[in-house]
């Protein structure tokens, strides 16, 4: 390769080596458009990491089940990257973090100081804390989205607090303020395909934990299994306490 050529600081590394150094950030210039993922896009990067982790689990070689997220370019001013390549993956991969982290508070309900398993790693991709206060958020993007990523990213892990908000009630409030009319020019397409990105991703991490993280035809299986085994169940219920019904 020529010297001095642009790909001579280009590197391979895990997501935990570019999101986990201590005061990191991440920002999308103004430049970039805003968040455009749809459906389609987000669900099958879900399903690239599903199929990659039940290769870790069955493949004694880690490095054969590694998943290639792709190229990412940034550019490095005093240790905030300017995001030039890889936004739309790195702001999906954030919303899948923040979403894995109030999943762990909502099922754990740690009390005070406690930490469960898996929340610490989250917690260091997702945020710069300094003495184990908040100091900002590990990606910022543009003027149009901030905003709205900055609602996925703040979070309250004391379940007792008023102002915390599970995964759902995050989702009822955006549902509820896109339906007011006082509110509803506030969120734009691209604030709404962040929105339909969390939902999506919310409803994949929950079949993910009933179905114990299988992927392919055996996830459609065992949910349609557990309907069948609610309904019995529902189905005895009533016989056994017809008057409660």
């Amino acid at each position: 390769m020529p010297s001095g050529s642009k790909y001579d600081r280009t590197t391979s590394s895990s997501i935990d080596a570019v999101f986990s150094p201590a005061g990191r950030e991440f920002e999308i210039p103004k430049f970039q458009r805003n968040y455009s993922w749809g459906d389609d896009k987000v669900e099958q990067l879900w399903s690239d990491f599903l199929e990659s982790f039940q290769d870790y689990l069955t493949n004694t070689d880690f490095k054969a089940a590694q998943y290639l997220l792709g190229p990412a370019v940034f550019v490095d001013v005093n240790n905030k990257f300017q995001v030039i390549d890889g936004q739309q993956r790195l702001a999906t991969l954030t919303i899948l973090f923040c979403l894995a982290r109030d999943l762990i508070i909502n099922i754990k309900k740690p009390g005070a100081g406690q930490t469960p398993d898996g929340l610490s790693e989250l917690i260091k991709v997702t945020e710069n804390r300094r003495m184990d206060q908040h100091q900002n958020w590990k990606l910022i993007l543009n003027e149009s989205d901030k905003g709205m990523l900055k609602e996925i990213q703040t979070y309250e892990k004391d379940v007792s607090s008023p102002d915390y908000k599970s995964p759902d009630e995050k989702i009822k409030d955006w549902a509820d303020r896109i339906k007011n009319p006082a509110t509803s020019d506030d969120f734009t397409d691209s604030m709404k395909k962040i929105i339909d990105a969390y939902k999506l991703l919310l409803c994949k991490m929950k079949n993910a934990l009933y179905t114990g993280f299988e992927s392919g035809d055996q996830v459609e299986e065992i949910l349609e299994r557990l309907k069948e085994d609610a309904k019995n169940t529902v189905t005895e219920k009533i016989k056994a306490n017809p008057e409660k019904f």
